[in-house]
């Protein structure tokens, strides 16, 4: 066997390897994203009872605070 051919067939045989680790990875790597779920984000509920500040507002007014009603 000449020393050419053998150098062909190393370099095919590294083309032929990196291609299957290339598809192999690639493969993989698309298997473990698309298996993993976004959680859905929760929102917190603050309840601030609106109605009832409209009748507890106060104005801090000269060092006294006064209701408006």
């Amino acid at each position: 066997m000449s020393s050419s051919s053998s150098d062909e067939l190393e370099e095919r045989l590294d083309e032929i390897c990196d291609e299957y680790l290339e598809e192999y990875v690639e493969e993989t790597f698309n298997e473990v994203v698309e298996g993993q779920s976004i959680p859905p984000r929760t929102r917190g509920y603050t309840e601030r009872h609106r109605e009832g500040g409209h009748d507890q507002l106060r104005i801090k007014e000269g060092g006294s605070l006064l209701q408006v009603l």
